[in-house]
């Protein structure tokens, strides 16, 4: 998806998948925490390039 948030274009990759069981992974390097929650719960706060991105998986 292509946007322009906080002043820049940019363009996200997202995906969505079924959540396969387990615990999530990551590279601790480039990702901080990693997680999943239901489309129509999503943590809180959201920067808006984040939302606009769950906006359009749901």
């Amino acid at each position: 998806m292509r946007g322009e948030w906080y002043g820049k274009e940019e363009q996200l990759a997202v995906f969505g998948a079924p959540w396969p069981g387990g615990p999530g992974t990551r590279d601790p390097v480039e990702i901080a925490e990693v997680g999943w929650v239901a489309l129509d719960a999503p943590p809180s706060p959201l920067g808006r390039a984040a939302f606009a991105a769950l906006e359009a998986m749901a």
